[in-house]
């Protein structure tokens, strides 16, 4: 058997309150001991012990214990851990597909810049001159504090190899 993948698991604040049962919406002493026993990895408190419960930090925990969290309708953000090996976090949490394919939409950070083809630096600029390069398609990519100036140092990128400003 497999051993267990360890993820790094954080809980909203709102949901911790709900956790310890406060609120509305917060857990009955029933579905705090039922949530207790199904989780694998993460420990909460003993049941006198629940208003001790402070999620303000990341806990670690593994797939069941996000799944037993799902179930009791409790919302966690879930990211593996940096310098562990493994699978990507969402792959076992994903639904079976009946064509034996998946479609996952995931979000790489700064994907626009692999389109940049031209880059410019606007030096001692004004703002009206900023604004014309961003009416002709230019993006920032950087800004530069300015040092003993008045504006700052502009980097734009454009998405045309050839693109003059």
């Amino acid at each position: 058997m497999n051993a267990p993948q360890i993820l790094t698991i954080n809980i909203d604040w709102n949901d911790s309150a709900r956790i310890k049962g406060e609120g509305e919406n917060g857990l009955s002493e029933d579905d705090y001991v039922a949530l207790r026993d199904n989780l694998e990895l993460v420990e909460l408190p003993p049941l006198d012990k629940r208003s001790t419960f402070y999620a303000h930090n990341a806990v670690m925990g593994t797939y069941k214990d996000v799944e037993a969290f799902n179930a009791f309708k409790i919302s966690v953000t879930i990211s593996r851990i940096r310098g562990l090996y493994q699978e990507h976090p969402l792959t076992p949490l994903l639904p079976p597909s009946e064509a034996g394919t998946q479609i996952v939409n995931l979000a790489i950070p700064n994907a626009a810049l692999f389109s940049v083809q031209s880059l410019r630096v606007l030096e001692n600029e004004c703002t009206e001159a900023v604004q014309s390069a961003l009416d002709k398609g230019w993006r920032i990519v950087a800004v530069c504090p300015p040092n003993d100036t008045r504006r700052p140092t502009y980097i734009l990128g454009h998405f045309d190899k050839d693109q003059y400003l």
